[in-house]
């Protein structure tokens, strides 16, 4: 079984991905990495 803890590290890892993608040049990245912080707010506060 798969803990809160282990999530969010998952979490911060594809957000530093995004990010990191991000300050690449695929803007993109840089939204999606808000989508996600946005949706583990969600879940942390759920």
């Amino acid at each position: 079984m798969t803990t809160s803890r282990d999530l969010g590290w998952w979490y911060w890892f594809m957000t530093v991905g995004l990010l990191g993608a991000g300050l690449l040049g695929w803007t993109a990245g840089l939204y999606l990495a808000m989508v996600l912080c946005a949706v583990h707010i969600i879940m942390w506060v759920g």
